[in-house]
């Protein structure tokens, strides 16, 4: 049976397979945390829709927002997996490598507070840093968030964004690194970090925001912050 989402890892679907034909979805499936899947692999799966209790009313709004109106829990033997080969790199497929490689540092990163600490407070410490889709938090605890009016807490925003970029701006200057590596640097891990979080709009927008700071610390150009919003809200609606 399914007792906690604590118990489980999440990842997003944006293709299935039904009678050998390619359905474009997107479905957020849970499967036990003592799997191992990764960004690319492929899933066979047999099993009904199913969503146990375990998210407020406000967390499924949220996902619906995304355009994911479907979450599938997955119990063992309900599953297989295939690995492909990654050894092959064609160009069409760097973007996809580092959304994978961003991944795999995500849930890397995310095993360190399962370790050092005991439920809910690693699940607590993993929403603070990547949001409560990376590590749900039981729905009681949400619930207290709520009431305490703190629930944004747990929803990743551009204040960590900030943080990232700005940490890596300070230790990147005082180590002298030449300024067009020291931009890209920090580029990767910003881009890296806004899709290990699932690039929502708002972590999207802060993303663009710093993107559009760092070119204008790069070329020297006087910051102002409308038009940086601006050019960010003229980037959110090309992509």
């Amino acid at each position: 049976d399914i007792h906690s989402a604590s118990q489980y890892n999440c990842v997003d679907v944006k293709t299935l397979s039904v009678n050998h034909e390619s359905i474009k979805t997107n479905l957020k499936v849970y499967y036990p945390a003592s799997y191992s899947i990764e960004y690319n692999d492929t899933l066979k799966i047999k099993t009904f829709l199913n969503s146990p209790d375990f998210f407020d009313q406000e967390y499924l709004s949220h996902l619906s927002q995304k355009g994911i109106h479907q979450i599938l829990f997955l119990k063992s033997g309900e599953f297989s997996k295939t690995t492909h080969d990654r050894s092959v790199l064609h160009p069409e497929e760097l973007w996809h490598l580092f959304k994978c490689f961003s991944l795999k540092i995500k849930n890397h990163l995310l095993t360190y507070p399962q370790k050092a600490l005991a439920p809910p407070y690693s699940q607590l410490i993993s929403s603070l840093i990547f949001g409560n889709s990376a590590a749900p938090l039981e729905k009681e605890i949400q619930e207290r968030y709520r009431k305490t009016g703190v629930i944004h807490l747990l929803v990743v925003s551009g204040s960590q964004i900030a943080l990232l970029v700005g940490t890596l701006l300070q230790i990147t200057r005082s180590l002298g690194i030449p300024s067009l590596f020291r931009i890209l640097l920090i580029s990767l891990f910003n881009i890296g970090f806004t899709i290990a979080t699932g690039a929502d709009p708002s972590i999207l927008r802060a993303c663009l925001m710093a993107q559009i700071a760092l070119l204008q610390d790069f070329w020297n150009i006087p910051k102002n912050i409308i038009t940086v919003l601006l050019l960010s809200a003229f980037g959110l609606c090309l992509i």
